[in-house]
């Protein structure tokens, strides 16, 4: 079986739906649908940072308590199962190479 990893621009539309949904709306969302619809056939990849960003953007958008987020989490993980991406590599090396990264970049002058 195929695995596919899902980030925060693909998956934020399911949160969108659900917390519309909480509000007594019903929107139409395909992308947000997919996954549910077809983690039966396909195997689904999630890391913490997806979580962690997904939070973000729930609390600084919409102004979500910590505990709502969590409970919607719960809900994205018991309709669509993915599993967990673990890093073997200590998180120390990773923001250094980040900031390494970054650092190469040159930002847009205004």
């Amino acid at each position: 079986m195929e695995r596919f990893y899902l980030d925060t621009n693909i998956i934020f539309s399911y949160f969108l739906k659900k917390f519309a949904e909480r509000k007594g709306k019903q929107i139409e969302a395909k992308v947000a649908n997919f996954p549910f619809h077809s983690s039966k056939k396909m195997s689904y990849a999630v890391s913490i940072l997806t979580k962690a960003e997904i939070m973000r953007k729930l609390r600084s958008e919409f102004g979500l308590e910590e505990d709502e987020i969590i409970n919607m989490w719960k809900g994205f993980i018991l309709d669509v199962s993915p599993f967990y991406i673990s890093v073997s590599q200590p998180l120390e090396e990773i923001m250094r190479k980040s900031l390494t990264l970054l650092s190469s970049y040159q930002l847009k002058e205004e």
